[in-house]
Formats: structure tokens, C-alpha cells, sequence
């Protein structure tokens, strides 16, 4: 019987593990031997997806069967399989683009959700959504509820009948949405406005609504931090008008409402204005953080007769506005934000002509110190324990207690703020003494009014106007002898003299009857120890050297100036007192302009050697940023030409140019054409900023120039359209030439002469030659000679190292300059090509072509290709084509490919030489045999265009394919369009370099940092010059 069982446990474990096809099926064959008779056996089947992982549903569940003796009974069971469905989801436009993270609610024909997830799928990476399980006859509807953003929602429900054994799919398509942008500006400063309501409605009335969250109510919007709404996934007609702007603002009428269409896959900006209204705006920000402002800031506004105007709180952006009329206020903070130093100091301000005067208030965040005072025995919280805190000069801060007010007995120590009487008395002060604003003491006491700070400033301004409050001689004696002041002996007072009798200096001053001076110079205790002046010799020594500094700021002739001095060493700002009259009969006078020049003069020699190292990291660290925007721009401009794969947009819009432009006459320039005009040359370059490849490089753009120019100045740049943007004008004329073109293949056609759009770059030079002078040639040995050959590359290559780099020193440019000198006079060849590239590019000296032409001469001579070609390029650029042509030529005969380049250019321009296609094209071809990248596209052109010789599509496919295996993304544009009309693309390709040279040349701000102003028109000629000189563009 056991054997029987086993045998039947054997096949049942057998059969349900049978699969066929992906039909799952149940064979179960029970044989049951017996000496029984008449045993009913019952058996139902069980679905294999458990056991098997395999989906089914069983068409059958139970079936009953009698087994006699010696008898076999067969029983089959099936299963149907259940069937998959796949969601795609692609981007219209493109080549069954995935696009993920897009959400459907499928449901089955009794409106009940499918899956596990209340019906929900999502597509993945590829754009699938693969739902499993389905069973077949069931009708099944997937409605997209969610799309990725940046794209259009596709609403539109798919339905599809489950069959049974089959994998089927529904596909939807998005497209790409629009996004539209609103920007709110100041109309006198330009700064941005947060907090301006718009309503949002489409053509139709209905309301724009957002599913990213800026919605608040009926399609109203307000503008961010940044004064921007920005919405994404829209299209159609969109009306934009200003409903509420903020306090101290009024909406212009005639430019509250406007409208405009948003296309897919479109950016449409509008930019609004608001004028102020005369009055304060008060703006409270973080002091360590500028950027951050702070809300729920009181303030009292009074007049200067202190009769209180009104109390003002900042906002949720931390601004507040009150209109006033013209005249003097000021604004004292009552409430400080949560976590925050009440500020108590008194800030003037004026109202004037009905403008609004901006009034930026900053607060430090509460900080201190943690004090715990335990038992060590128990652990527990000790309070009241005393405390006396100092700070880094011994100076007592304060007595603290701990008190019970926290678990373990928190002792926390915040630096008092300013007394009450303290404020009061610093409010007088300033009243009384307004120059005493001018006081590091009282920037000090503004950014952090701490009670040690304003205590400072008190005794600071006080001492600094000790003389209006008493006698000059009374004055006198106080600064050389009140606590503080380092004394030599009796007293703190020194001048001119070495030694100083107190008496003396005080009779002195008494006799005298004209006008007498007392300045303070203060510097902060850390920049005093840094710096080497927390001692009065230090002091006395720079007052001695700026004498003449002294006098001429105060008008008196040197050698009657008279001056006395005492050093003060106590709190946080060692400090000089100064008396300083005249002796004779010119008794001086004192100006605005004198006082700060003094300041300035006093301040440069106190911290020149640190601000001399400041100014040259930050030059150095200006170059670089200036290095890597180039190198930045390049690669993306780049990429931009071999990413663009035509635009029929602005290929219509080009064409549509041409056609107005035929029947104009005259200038055919932007300022001179007519309106009508003007608009359609603005819609090509629009049409040209909305290819993506361009939209990127001008993004990219604006983010580089928002660095360069925010190292040099804090006005913020306004990103405008391309069409508007001034560095980017030249492309209009560039746009108008093209299109006028069209319809003249004469000027159209032609190879672009010394323009080719390629960089006719510098072959590499080499670092050595086999070869060398003869002894004396040049100059005897110098006896601090390199050596070996290799010690001389070695050398070399140090030195073009340091004179190819822009960061490096003055001092180590003419290093490197004096050891490749020295080099050449010990017979090294390449290094007077070297020298001819420094004196030709004004690489660690001034621009010398003479001397370039020198060196490149004297290179030349000993057979170096590559100088002769610069020397022909460099005489060509300065019209001696004689000789230009005499080294090109022979540069070509050497095997330069460059110069065999440019002399096929030359025969086919026909400026310089009589036009000879014959000669021209041998040079090219010549030049492309030898693999240069530049002659094969030349080249490629000519027989693409056919209009000097023989058009021929083969033999013009094989110089593109050529070049653009070289990279060269021009010979791969004309490559994928050979069967398109050539001049039209072509037309198109030339506006998008036109524009790629404009991002490289535009990137880094013209004047900025301390490089000269060139006016345009001698810019354009120094870089046509150098260009024709065989220069980089760009160095």
C-alpha cells in the first residue's frame, strides 16, 4: 500500500508540473489498484499560477470519476491563459521618442479599476506600461490622467478588446507643451516685484489652470521671489492682466492687459512694469545672508522732529511701503522677527521729487553660548550660578545666571543688545555729529548692535568731537593723556618731531589763531594685529610718510604743515587722533573731496600688500572664469552646429524676406529698411532662437555673461530676447544679407573668400628641427647654456608654457621670454618662431609686427614651414602682398597644407590675383590630399554648388565626407543635405555661424575687469587684422 501511495504522489507532483506553449494544462492519470471495487474517486483541479508561476483561469474546477478494479480512468483539465497589455507612451515630432513618468487609470467595461494599484500605471524609462493578468472578452479603457511636465495632456480615452494568447498594445502620443513666462520689473531700478497678482485666462474666457500648484483662485497667479510666474504645459491664446500690485506701486492702463499664443514647445515671455510712488520701501534681510529677507519686522517712521508718521510691518516678502511726502525721516525698528536682534538704530532717509527711496535693514540672527552647570556628582542642573563672559581683549561682555527654566539647567548667553539709554544717547550723537555715521565704530554697531558695540562707537565719536565740546588745548590733553593712550613717558603725543614736551605742543596751539583739524583713523582689532598697527611707532611712521599726502588734502603748502598725534589701544578698534593747522599764512581749507582722497591714500598704504594680493587672485581668478566661458561657449556652440538639422520655419521665414526685399531699393541694412520689413527680419531671428540647439547656447549665454559681469559690478543683467539682446544686432544684417542673396547666386554662391567659416588655424609648431646654427653664428656660447638637445626642449616648453598662460606674472612672462631668447642664440630653431607668436600676439610684451615679422624671418630662413606661412599671413594682414604671397608660396611648395590653403582661396577671391579656378582648385586640392580638414570642405562646396566649376554630386560628397570625418560639422550639414536645394540651406548654415562667432565673441563683456575700451569699429579691424594674421579667434 506504502508503494502504491509513492508511486501516486510520483506522478501527481509529475502532472502539475507539466507546461506546453504557454497553454498551461492538468493531465492527471490516478490509477488506483485495489482489491476494492467501486471506489469513487473526486478530484478538482487547482490553478498552476502559484506553483508555477504562470497566470490561468480553470474552465473546469471539478470533475468526478468511478475506478473499478484493474480499470484506468483519464481525466483532462485545461487552462486558459491570461493575456498582456502594453501602455506606449511617445513624444509627437519625433522617431518614437520614449517618454516616462506618465500616469493612466485603466479601467474594465463595468467602470471598475484593473490592477493593484486602484487602477494606476505609470510608464517607465522606455515609455511602457505593461499591465498583466487582463482576462480575454474583457473590454479595458486606459485614460491619461497625468503627464510628464513640460508636455501636453493627451485626454483622450483608448479602448481595446483583450484577446486571449496575445500581447497587445495602445500607443499615445504628447506633445511638447508651451511655457509661458512673466516677468514684473520696477520701471525705474528694474529690480524685480514678488507679490504681483495676475489673471490668466485662455481666448475663450476659461481660466489657465496649473497642476504644479501656483494656482490659488479663478486663474489669479503672483509673481515669485524673482518677480516670475512661470507655467509650463500650455498652448493656445493666452490673456495676461495685472490685477493687484503690491504697496508703492501703481498699474500703468495702457499696459495691464495683454495677450499672446503660446505654440508647443514654445517659451513666450512678458515682461510688465510698475512705477513707484513716492514714499519708503523698507526691505528687512538677514545680515549674514543677504538674499534672505525677514517678515513681521516693526517700524517706526518719524520726521526728523521725531512726531512718529506711522508703524509699518514687513510682509511675507519681508518689504513693507509707505507713502510719504518729500523731505527728511527716519525709521527705527520696534519688533525684530522671530530669532532675531532687535536693531534700535535710528536709519535716515529722504524723500525726494515723489520717488521712492529704498531703505535696507539688516538683522543677525540671535547667537550666543550654551552653558550647562552640573553637579559631578549627581548630574543634575545647577542654577543660579554666576557667570562673567570677556571677550578676546579681556573686556567684560556681561554677568549671566543660571536659572530652571530648562531641563539640566541651561545657562544661554546671547550678546546683549544695545541699553535703551545706550540707543538714545547714539541717536543724539548722530543728530549732534552726522559724520560720526562715517565711523567703522558704528558699521560695527549697525550690523551687530550689540551693547559692546554701541558702547564702542559712543566713545569713539565722542572722542573724535571732544574739541566742540571743549577747548582745543583742553582737546589735546585729553588724547595724550586718557586711559588708553600709549605713552612714551608722561603722555601719548607725538608729531614731527622726535620727542614731544606736552606743555609745549599745548602753547603752541593756544598761540595759534586760524583753523585747526581733528581726523580719526580707526582700524578693527583683527585687521590692526594682522596688519603690524596696534602700536603708536607703526602710526607715527605712516603720518611721517604722508605728510605730503596731508598737506595737499588739506591745502596747505608742505613745508607749513603742522601736525600732532596720540595712539589710542583700547576696545575693539585701535585708533589715531590727529590735530593737524598751518603756520603760516595760507591757513588751509578742507573739502569733501580732500577729506576722502586722504582716507584713500591712508587706507591703500594700511593694506596694500594684502589688497595687491586680493586684486591678483581676483584678476587670476577673473581670467580663468573668462577661459572656461570660452572654452564652455566653444564646446556648445559647436555642439549647436552639429546638433542643427534644419529649421523649414525659418527657411519660410527666409524666404518670405527675400521676396520683400527684391523690390526694395537703397540700404539694405536694419536701420534703413521699413517697418513692415523690420518686423519679418525680427521673425527670422526669433524663429532662429526657437531651435533648440540655439535656445540652449543662448541659455547658456545669459547663465556665462550673469557670472562675468556680476565679478566686476552688482547690477543685475536683464535676459532679453535675442531679437532685442544688443550684443546680438550684427545678426540681423546678417539675416538681411542672406536673404537678399537668395535671388543673386553671383554673391550667394561664391567660396567665402579670407572668410572661410572655418578658423584658418596655425599648424602645430615644432620644438625642434634637425639642424642647427653655426658656431658664432648668432653669438658665442653663453656659458649658462641648457645643455643637451633635450635639456633645451625641456627648457622651451617651460617657458611657452608660462607665456601661454594667461594667469602667469609679469615678471615670470619676461623670464620665459629672456630664456627663449637665450635659447635661440644657442642654435635652438623653433624658438624664434616663438618669439615671432609673443611679439605678434602680445605674449608678455607689447604688440610689435616689426619685431614679429623679425623673428618670424629669421625662423623662416631656416626652412620652417610653419613660420613661413605666419610671416606671409602677418605681411598679407598689412597689405604687402608681394612678399606675402613670396612666403605663402613657398610655405605651399614646402608642403604646408595651410599655406597651400590659403593660396587656393586667394586664386578663387580674385582680390589680391587675377581669379584662376584652374590654379585656385589645384592649390585646394593639394592642400585637402594632405588631409587639411578646411580645403576639403572648400573644396566639397565648390562642386556642391557648381558655380566656378562643374557641379558634381559625387565628387562633392567625397571632400564633405572627408572633412567631416574630421570633424568638421559644416562638411556634415552639406553632407545630409546633398539632394536639398543648396543655396537656401546653405543661407540658413551661414546665419547659424554667423551667430556661433557672435556667442564666442560676445561671451566675455567688453570692458570688464581691467582690460581697455576699443571702440567697435577698431575691435572689428584689430580682429580682421589678426584673423588674416593666422591667429585663433579669441587670442
Amino acid at each position: 500500500m506504502v508503494d502504491i501511495l509513492s508511486k501516486i504522489k510520483a506522478v501527481i507532483i509529475f502532472l502539475f508540473g507539466s507546461e506546453n506553449n504557454n497553454i498551461l494544462y492538468a493531465l492527471m492519470v490516478l490509477t488506483v489498484f485495489d482489491y476494492i471495487t467501486g471506489v469513487c474517486v473526486a478530484i478538482r483541479s487547482k490553478s498552476l499560477s502559484s506553483s508555477i508561476g504562470a497566470k490561468g483561469i480553470a474552465n473546469t474546477q471539478s470533475q468526478t470519476v468511478v475506478v473499478h478494479p484493474n480499470d484506468t480512468q483519464t481525466l483532462h483539465f485545461y487552462n486558459t491563459p491570461q493575456t498582456t497589455l502594453v501602455l506606449q507612451k511617445f513624444i509627437s515630432g519625433t522617431k518614437n521618442e520614449p517618454l516616462p513618468g506618465v500616469e493612466f487609470l485603466v479601467t474594465d467595461s463595468s467602470g471598475a479599476v484593473v490592477g493593484p494599484n486602484n487602477g494606476v500605471y505609470t510608464t517607465g524609462a522606455d515609455g511602457r506600461a505593461v499591465i498583466s493578468g487582463l482576462t480575454p472578452g474583457t473590454t479595458v479603457t486606459a485614460r491619461e490622467t497625468k503627464t510628464a511636465e513640460g508636455y501636453v495632456l493627451d485626454g483622450t480615452p483608448q479602448s481595446i478588446l483583450i484577446k486571449e494568447g496575445e500581447v497587445q498594445t495602445l500607443t499615445f502620443w504628447n506633445e511638447l507643451a508651451g511655457t509661458i513666462v512673466i516677468r514684473k520689473l520696477n520701471s525705474v531700478t528694474k529690480e524685480p516685484l514678488a507679490g504681483v497678482e495676475f489673471e490668466l485666462t485662455y481666448a475663450d474666457g476659461s481660466y489657465v489652470d496649473d497642476a504644479n500648484g501656483h494656482l490659488s483662485s479663478l486663474g489669479l497667479y503672483t509673481t515669485d521671489a524673482n518677480g516670475e510666474i512661470r507655467i509650463s504645459g500650455i498652448t493656445g491664446t493666452i490673456v495676461v492682466k495685472e490685477t493687484k500690485t503690491i504697496d508703492g506701486y501703481t498699474i500703468d492702463p495702457a499696459t495691464q492687459m495683454r495677450t499672446v499664443t503660446v505654440n508647443p514647445d514654445d517659451t513666450q515671455t512678458l515682461t510688465f512694469y510698475n512705477d513707484p510712488i513716492g514714499g519708503v520701501e523698507v526691505i528687512k534681510v538677514d545680515a549674514d545672508e543677504q538674499s534672505k529677507r525677514l517678515p513681521n519686522a516693526t517700524f517706526e517712521i518719524r520726521r526728523m522732529d521725531d512726531s512718529l508718521v506711522d508703524t509699518v510691518t514687513t510682509d511675507e516678502n519681508g518689504r513693507v511701503f509707505l507713502p510719504l511726502e518729500d523731505g527728511a525721516y527716519y525709521g527705527v525698528e520696534i519688533n525684530a522677527p522671530e530669532g532675531f536682534n532687535l536693531d534700535e538704530t535710528p536709519h535716515y532717509f529722504e524723500v525726494e521729487n515723489g520717488k521712492t527711496t529704498i531703505l535696507t535693514v539688516s538683522n543677525r540672527a540671535i547667537s550666543g553660548i550654551l552653558i550647562h552647570k552640573t553637579d559631578s556628582t549627581t548630574g543634575e542642573g545647577l542654577y543660579g550660578v554666576s557667570f562673567i563672559l570677556y571677550d578676546s581683549t579681556n573686556t567684560p561682555i556681561g554677568q549671566y545666571t543660571s536659572d530652571d527654566t530648562r531641563e539640566g539647567v541651561e545657562l544661554r548667553c546671547g550678546f546683549e543688545p544695545a541699553s535703551k539709554k545706550q540707543t538714545e544717547l547714539i541717536h543724539q550723537v548722530l543728530r549732534d555729529f552726522p559724520n560720526s555715521q562715517n565711523l567703522i565704530e558704528y558699521q560695527d554697531y549697525q550690523t551687530v548692535p550689540t551693547a559692546a558695540n554701541a558702547a564702542a562707537f559712543l566713545s569713539m565719536a565722542l572722542d573724535g568731537n571732544a574739541e566742540k565740546i571743549e577747548s582745543r588745548s583742553g582737546y589735546m590733553r585729553y588724547i595724550a593723556q586718557r586711559p588708553g593712550a600709549e605713552r612714551k613717558g608722561a603722555h601719548g603725543l607725538f608729531g614731527q618731531q622726535n620727542t614731544v614736551k606736552l606743555d609745549e605742543a599745548v602753547r603752541e596751539l593756544e598761540a595759534h589763531q586760524g583753523p585747526v583739524w581733528t581726523v580719526i583713523w580707526s582700524l578693527r582689532r583683527e585687521d590692526a594685529a594682522r596688519l603690524g598697527y596696534e602700536h603708536a611707532d607703526a602710526w607715527h611712521t605712516l603720518l611721517l610718510a604722508k605728510q605730503t599726502e596731508l598737506a595737499k588734502a588739506f591745502g596747505i603748502p608742505p613745508q607749513q604743515l603742522r601736525w600732532y598725534a596720540a595712539f589710542h589701544d583700547a576696545g575693539h578698534h585701535p585708533h589715531i587722533h590727529v590735530m593737524i593747522w598751518s603756520t603760516g599764512p595760507v591757513q588751509g581749507f578742507l573739502t569733501h573731496q580732500g577729506v576722502e582722497a586722504i582716507r584713500s591714500q591712508m587706507t591703500n598704504t594700511i593694506f596694500h600688500d594684502e589688497m595687491l594680493q586680493l586684486y591678483q587672485k581676483k584678476d587670476v581668478s577673473y581670467k580663468t572664469l573668462v577661459r572656461q566661458a570660452r572654452e564652455t561657449m566653444s564646446t556648445l556652440t559647436r555642439q549647436m552646429v552639429a546638433g542643427f538639422r534644419g529649421s523649414p520655419k525659418m527657411i519660410e521665414q527666409l524666404l518670405t524676406l527675400s521676396h520683400m526685399l527684391v523690390d526694395i531699393s537703397g540700404k539694405k541694412q536694419y536701420g534703413y529698411l521699413p517697418k513692415a520689413v523690420k518686423c519679418q527680419v525680427d521673425a527670422v531671428v526669433d524663429s532662429l532662437q526657437k531651435i533648440p540647439e540655439v535656445a540652449e547656447c543662448y541659455a547658456a549665454w545669459n547663465t556665462l555673461r550673469d557670472q562675468l559681469e556680476s565679478y566686476y559690478t552688482e547690477k543685475p543683467r536683464e535676459h532679453l530676447p535675442l531679437s532685442q539682446q544688443k550684443e546680438f544686432r550684427s545678426i540681423k544684417n546678417a539675416v538681411i544679407r542672406e536673404a537678399d542673396g537668395l535671388f543673386r547666386l553671383a554673391s550667394s554662391d561664391k567660396i567665402e573668400g579670407l572668410n572661410q567659416p572655418l578658423d584658418a588655424e596655425e599648424p602645430k609648431e615644432e620644438t625642434s628641427y634637425a639642424g642647427g646654427h653655426k658656431a658664432g653664428e648668432n653669438g658665442a656660447e653663453n656659458s649658462h647654456s641648457y645643455g643637451t638637445r633635450f635639456q633645451q626642449v625641456s627648457a622651451y616648453r617651460s617657458a611657452r608654457d608660462v607665456l601661454y598662460d594667461e594667469t602667469s606674472l609679469p615678471s615670470q612672462q619676461q623670464a620665459a621670454l629672456e630664456a627663449v631668447e637665450k635659447l635661440w642664440h644657442q642654435g635652438y630653431f623653433p624658438a624664434a618662431h616663438l618669439l615671432g607668436k609673443c611679439a605678434r600676439d602680445g605674449m608678455g610684451m607689447p604688440v610689435d609686427h616689426k619685431l614679429a615679422a623679425l623673428w618670424f624671418r629669421r625662423s623662416a630662413e631656416t626652412g620652417n614651414s610653419t613660420s613661413q606661412y605666419a610671416l606671409g599671413m602677418l605681411l598679407l594682414s598689412q597689405g604687402y602682398h608681394e612678399d606675402a604671397l613670396h612666403y605663402l608660396r613657398q610655405a605651399a611648395h614646402t608642403g604646408s597644407s595651410y599655406a597651400q590653403y590659403r593660396m587656393g582661396l586667394i586664386y578663387l577671391d580674385g582680390s589680391i590675383l587675377p581669379k584662376d579656378v584652374i590654379q585656385g582648385t589645384r592649390f585646394l586640392k593639394d592642400a585637402a590630399a594632405n588631409g587639411n580638414a578646411q580645403a576639403q570642405y572648400a573644396l566639397g562646396k565648390l562642386y556642391l554648388l557648381g558655380k566656378d566649376i562643374g557641379r558634381d554630386q559625387e565628387e562633392a560628397a567625397y571632400w564633405l565626407r572627408l572633412s567631416a570625418e574630421q570633424g568638421n560639422t559644416y562638411a556634415q550639414f552639406c553632407l545630409e543635405h546633398l539632394n536639398d536645394h543648396p543655396t537656401v540651406l546653405l543661407a540658413v548654415f551661414r546665419v547659424l555661424y554667423h551667430l556661433e562667432r557672435t556667442f564666442q565673441d560676445t561671451v566675455v563683456p567688453s570692458g570688464s575687469g581691467h582690460s581697455l575700451h576699443i571702440d567697435r569699429k577698431r575691435r572689428q579691424e584689430l580682429s580682421q587684422r589678426r584673423m588674416a594674421a593666422g591667429h585663433k579667434r579669441g587670442y
